[in-house]
């Protein structure tokens, strides 16, 4: 990092799964390509074994701009507070998914962060920058209302300025910078492809959802809508991974599916240019979009161009659940046919669930476990969670009206299948964690039994306590 005119951005560590945090590698790129000052950018990912608190003491940055979820907010703060105690001068920026959902309540109750960004972030964070140069570091000289996007104080109350539109045209935004990234460290073998030990790392081929599920934020992110890179451009990301030596990339898209010619043209790029020889992958599908055989040919094809594994959001087996969840926008049936359509285009499934849903009785319950078990042979790989009511989605604010939150500190929020319920449910809780316990048991013996505890090679280095806990639970399901 060079001293004086430096731009650090953080990553704060608060997950299981750990990923390149990609959307500081697109502000850094964005920032690259349009910025009129050229500041220098490095980045630092917590996740990655890296310490902020050091780094800002050696680097001294002028700008420190950080990224949270929910779960990552209050460690975001904290970093936050340690600059301005070491140099009320560094310029603390929050923005993500937090900011975003609460934007005005972000500054209140975190008064470390001297402004933030809310919604899709290149744009306005290039802007800012140029601004904060511009004025020589002087936020005070900066009229922050013309900056749309931004979080800000002004005689002593907390304004937004307007937000700003999403980019039309997503391939206008450069590919994003990962050699900012601890390689060394994200170049290890491990399970970004869930379940799959290999040098990965995550990809974006579009952004948004055309759904609105009662438990995702999503769709206020992304106003609902979905843009796509092109498959040329996103094939020529995917080249810069090969170079840097990955082998294996997660596709992050909410829908990779949502436009299946796409899909087919992607795939046939990939074999052409035998990445798929270089490359395995795994997606994130709908399982209601998989309904006849011209979607197993598309599988089959997939498989062709590398894909291992896809992963489905099965979230119930209860019908009345999954229609409160999904918006009548999913069934049961469509769930069990995606499970059938893709074992026959052979290819790995992970299965999502989550259980404890506002209202959900022990019966609905019991019926996720039945899916579940009666498909034990089919899904590869399975995680169960604690349904949670993030900030921006409608169950938080049914747990809102109903003054069912109880647990609902940040820090609480999280997505390992080991956290408290944040909400008071119906159902009992004891009884919600001991039907986790018991499928995520079964999950973990069936791994054990099949790759012969293979899957923990990487687990066992980075997160010994939560390995620890998983074999505790397989040798007591025995």
């Amino acid at each position: 990092m060079k001293p004086n005119n430096a731009i650090l951005l953080i990553n704060p560590g608060r997950y299981l799964y750990a990923y390149p945090p990609l959307g500081l590698a697109y502000l850094a790129s964005y920032l690259e390509k349009n910025s009129k000052f050229n500041p220098a950018i490095s980045i630092i990912d917590e996740n990655a074994k890296e310490i902020p608190e050091l780094l800002i003491k050696k680097g001294r940055p002028r700008v420190v701009g950080i990224s949270a979820t929910t779960p990552q907010i209050i460690r975001a703060h904290k970093i936050a507070k340690f600059c301005k105690r070491l140099d009320p001068k560094i310029i603390c920026i929050i923005g993500g998914v937090h900011s975003t959902i609460l934007p005005a309540q972000t500054l209140k109750q975190f008064p470390s962060f001297d402004l933030g960004i809310y919604g899709e972030g290149e744009q306005t964070f290039q802007e800012l920058i140029d601004a904060i140069w511009e004025k020589n570091f002087r936020l005070n000289k900066i009229n922050l209302s013309q900056i749309k996007g931004v979080i800000y104080r002004e005689d002593k109350k907390i304004k937004t300025s307007p937000r700003r539109e999403l980019i039309a045209e997503l391939d206008s935004i450069p590919i994003p910078n990962r050699g900012l990234f601890n390689l060394k460290y994200y170049l290890k073998p491990r399970q970004v492809i869930r379940g799959v030990t290999c040098r990965a790392t995550q990809v974006m081929s579009s952004r948004g959802c055309p759904y609105d599920c009662r438990f995702c934020s999503s769709g206020f992110m992304w106003q609902r809508r979905v843009r796509f890179h092109s498959p040329e451009r996103f094939v020529k990301e995917l080249k810069t991974l090969i170079h840097f030596g990955f082998n294996g990339f997660y596709l992050h898209d909410d829908t990779f599916i949502a436009n299946k010619a796409r899909v087919v043209q992607i795939c046939k790029i990939l074999i052409k240019k035998n990445y798929h020889k270089k490359l395995i992958w795994a997606a994130q599908l709908r399982p209601n979009l998989i309904r006849d055989e011209n979607d197993v040919k598309m599988l089959r094809l997939m498989k062709k161009a590398g894909c291992l594994q896809v992963e489905y959001g099965f979230e119930s087996g209860s019908q009345r659940i999954l229609s409160l969840l999904k918006k009548d926008s999913a069934t049961v049936e469509q769930n069990q046919k995606a499970i059938d359509l893709t074992k026959k285009a052979d290819l790995r499934i992970f299965g999502n669930f989550m259980i404890g849903t506002q209202g959900e009785t022990k019966k609905e319950i019991l019926e996720t476990r039945k899916f579940i078990l009666t498909n034990y042979a089919k899904l590869d790989y399975y995680q169960v969670y604690p349904t949670t009511p993030y900030p921006g989605t409608a169950i938080w604010d049914i747990c809102k009206k109903e003054n069912l939150l109880k647990n609902a500190s940040w820090q609480n929020f999280g997505m390992g299948v080991l956290d408290d319920l944040v909400f008071s449910n119906t159902a009992d809780s004891d009884f919600v964690h001991k039907v986790i316990h018991e499928l995520t048991n079964k999950a973990v013996s069936k791994i054990a039994l099949r790759d012969k505890l293979k899957w923990l090679s990487v687990r066992m280095v980075d997160d010994p306590r939560y390995v620890l806990s998983m074999l505790k639970g397989y040798f007591n399901s025995k």
